[in-house]
């Protein structure tokens, strides 16, 4: 979550464009770590919760003129997940020929790439988890940080167009 947070930070402040090399594999990092702490259930609330924040970036980034919808992407993918979690390898191919063979236009990232990246965390087993509580505390409203790191890039990308409405 920092990562993608600080690469969305110095995409839009336009600062060390050399260093999001370093910070671009936050996307992957993010959704196979979402496919391995699947829990296994569906937690309706959460959902709904994803969907409120989705739709919420979805409309800054295209006011920004970014491409938008890492979460809808995920949105798409979710009700895989308990497939997912029985067949991870299959998925692995299945989303790895989705992002090849079929064009999604509109999102940033294809559902078939956040499939194949869940799938991939479901493969991988980690013996145990460094436990930072900085970390830990973000890692328990990932939502909150998402939302409100995007909406400071939109205030700061924008803010000449918002002066002449203040």
């Amino acid at each position: 979550m920092l990562l993608m947070i600080l690469d969305h930070s110095l995409l839009a402040l336009n600062l060390l464009p050399e260093l999001r090399i370093l910070t671009r594999p936050a996307m992957p990092v993010f959704m196979m770590l979402s496919g391995h702490l699947f829990t296994g259930r569906f937690n309706i609330y959460r959902i709904v919760q994803v969907l409120i924040v989705a739709c919420f970036v979805f409309a800054l980034s295209r006011f920004m003129g970014w491409p938008g919808g890492v979460l809808v992407s995920w949105l798409l993918c979710w009700p895989l997940m308990p497939l997912v979690s029985k067949h991870p390898f299959a998925f692995v191919l299945v989303g790895y020929s989705l992002s090849v063979f079929f064009v999604v236009p509109g999102l940033d990232y294809h559902p078939g790439l956040i499939l194949l990246f869940l799938s991939l965390g479901r493969l991988i087993r980690m013996p145990e988890t460094l436990q930072i509580p900085f970390f830990s505390f973000v890692g328990r409203y990932p939502l909150s940080f998402y939302s409100i790191h995007f909406f400071l890039c939109f205030l700061y990308l924008k803010r000449g167009v918002l002066d002449a409405y203040i």
